[in-house]
């Protein structure tokens, strides 16, 4: 079963000082601030009728922050 959220230090806590680090940490900040979101994401990531086997993989939300960068434009 995939987890919904890792509480743990993040080694993306420092972002490059040009515009696309500024890009990432804006992003971070509306996540960081919306962490409801999470759930919604995980109601569509996790199929509720595939039996939980092997690893667990990344966290919904590590692979939310993964993806928006290519989505975001």
């Amino acid at each position: 079963m995939r987890e919904i959220r890792v509480a743990q230090a993040s080694i993306f806590e420092k972002y490059s000082e040009h515009e696309f680090g500024y890009r990432l940490q804006a992003m971070s900040d509306i996540l960081d601030a919306h962490p409801e979101w999470i759930d919604l994401i995980a109601d569509d990531l996790i199929r509720k009728d595939v039996t939980a086997t092997g690893r667990l993989g990344l966290s919904v939300e590590s692979v939310f922050r993964c993806l928006l960068p290519y989505v975001s434009g």
